[in-house]
């Protein structure tokens, strides 16, 4: 009786621990795109959270990103974010463009050996650049 349950053991832990980290995956991904949809648009209208006097200021912008990923208990590096304004994208130009990669580390990684030396994740989104007083 103990052999069997033990070999059912093993695997039912693994699949419940993989089932909670692809979880935390998906979770992490959509916030990090959450993150650089917003960004995005403070970038392009020019938000008070994105410019100073009214002109573009990429180091509010950059604080403004880790600031949301801390508060979604996602640690972002200055390294993590790319912002562009005045880019193209898909095909259009005039863009404000937010690009976060990421890699997801495995709260489990004795059992997650595959996930243990970090997921890459990336987010990338872009808005249109509004003139300035519109």
């Amino acid at each position: 009786m103990l052999v069997e349950f033990t070999i059912v053991l093993i695997p039912l832990i693994l699949l419940t621990f993989g089932t909670v980290e692809y979880g935390r995956i998906s979770w992490i991904r959509e916030q990090m795109n959450d993150v650089a949809i917003t960004v995005a648009r403070c970038m392009g209208v020019l938000q008070a959270a994105c410019s100073d006097g009214g002109l573009y200021s990429e180091e509010k912008t950059a604080a403004l990103v880790t600031s949301m990923a801390r508060a979604r208990s996602v640690p972002l590096a200055a390294d993590n974010i790319e912002l562009n304004r005045g880019t193209s994208c898909g095909g259009a130009a005039g863009l404000s463009e937010v690009r976060i990669d990421f890699s997801f580390v495995s709260a489990v990684p004795v059992v997650m050996t595959l996930l243990s030396g970090g997921l890459p994740l990336s987010a990338k989104a872009c808005f249109p650049n509004q003139e300035a007083g519109n």
